[in-house]
């Protein structure tokens, strides 16, 4: 076996692992019965996957360490059983076929082929009639968000994988983009990977951080304002105090000798470039200080202790985005007027952190205040996540009622009669 096939042996079996963190390394290759040549090819091999960022790693001085195995692994892994079991039945077809062929030879047949071919998937018409499947599901959000009794708007546009979810999507937002009914609801569409931050304690962080930088200069510079007006005023009178002492000074000077003229001017002068420079930390300061990034929040959020231990970082960024999002939408205008949080590649997440993602957007949507104004619509694989939350409550129940009761589940997280289902 090659260290190439070695290494993919390993990240195959790691798969079994992908809910367990901290994983010793020793004890997974003892129970995988993995052996390598010499501990140097053992260094190398997992050095090698930590360096991919197949695995997080740490690694003791005596060879052992441990680790756990990243979402970009579980890809990688996937694809290779994929491409095993695609060749596997590829051979098998063609060797029940014509038996005089064997196997070493349908192997060395299989070549790459350069192809050339432009792709015109642009230029076919859609099936399914999907830009009148569009509008009729706007028309069930709109009515979703006037019926006021529940309104907890957590949609769902469900597929497999590669289906055209996110295809459907692009048609619901051009459909909601060139409608002119004063009358209709109107909706700010902003777009987030759940994938791409999913390794991120602090992925509601990324979140606040990406609904706010959807807006434009002007509404990030009143909201910022707004927010700090307090911490401004402080700022702003810790500069007036060394100057207004000055003032003082230059007040009580006797004006009438030349040289406490020539001294005065002098002092205006030096005043003059202090004030300024002053004025320069100050906006550096602010700028440093007030940037609503997620680096920030994160920063921000991780060092009280009340925080920490009471609240969580999560907790406290509900109150941003709480906060934005009333400046978003006023009171008056939660009626006729919704932002539309659409999160996409959920099902290329592990099925415990899809389900720990769901658990965490049905949390924001139980504050009244972000219900009034957010609409969250998220393309899922509904057999995945029926999937996770079979895990999730395995030690619960037994085999029998688990997966009716998985698909309860479902019924409650998504608003059903305003979800799809594209097969």
């Amino acid at each position: 076996m090659t260290e190439k096939e070695l290494r993919d042996d390993i990240i195959v079996k790691m798969l079994d692992y992908r809910d367990e963190e901290g994983v010793g390394i020793n004890i997974f290759c003892e129970k995988n019965n993995i052996k390598f040549p010499s501990p140097i090819e053992e260094h190398r091999i997992f050095h090698y996957l930590r360096d991919k960022e197949y695995i997080d790693a740490e690694f003791y001085l005596d060879g052992d360490g441990y680790f756990t195995i990243t979402s970009k692994g579980i890809m990688y892994a996937e694809k290779l059983l994929a491409k095993k079991n695609m060749t596997s039945t590829n051979i098998n077809n063609t060797y029940h076929e014509n038996k005089n062929l064997n196997k070493d030879t349908i192997l060395k047949s299989y070549t790459a082929i350069e192809n050339d071919k432009k792709i015109i998937d642009n230029n076919v018409a859609a099936c399914f009639n999907v830009e009148n499947l569009a509008q009729s599901y706007v028309k069930l959000i709109d009515g979703a968000c006037d019926y006021k009794e529940y309104n907890v708007c957590l949609f769902g546009i469900f597929a497999p994988w590669g289906r055209g979810k996110s295809y459907f999507f692009k048609k619901v937002k051009e459909y909601i983009n060139r409608r002119t009914d004063s009358k209709a609801i109107q909706y700010d569409i902003v777009e987030f990977n759940a994938w791409k931050y999913q390794e991120t304690p602090a992925i509601w962080a990324y979140l606040f951080e990406t609904l706010y930088n959807s807006k434009d200069w002007l509404f990030k510079f009143c909201y910022t304002i707004k927010r700090i007006w307090e911490s401004i005023l402080h700022d702003v009178l810790l500069l007036l105090i060394p100057t207004m002492i000055i003032i003082m000074i230059l007040f009580f000077q006797d004006m009438a000798d030349i040289i406490n003229k020539i001294y005065n001017h002098c002092i205006i002068s030096t005043t003059i470039i202090a004030s300024i420079l002053s004025i320069i930390g100050l906006i550096f300061n602010f700028i440093s200080k007030h940037y609503n990034s997620a680096i920030s929040l994160i920063k921000k959020y991780s060092k009280g202790i009340s925080f920490a231990r009471e609240l969580g970082i999560q907790a406290e960024i509900e109150k941003e985005i709480t906060s934005l999002l009333k400046s978003w939408i006023s009171e008056k205008e939660t009626v006729k007027k919704k932002v539309i949080l659409y999160i996409d590649d959920i099902d290329r997440c592990s099925e415990t952190k899809m389900t720990n993602i769901i658990d965490s957007l049905r949390t924001v949507l139980e504050n009244a205040e972000i219900r009034k104004r957010l609409i969250i619509i998220c393309s899922i694989d509904p057999d995945k996540i029926i999937k996770g939350i079979e895990y999730k409550y395995k030690a619960l129940y037994d085999d029998k009622e688990i997966h009716s009761i998985a698909i309860d589940q479902m019924d409650k997280i998504f608003n059903r009669n305003s979800s799809i289902s594209i097969r």
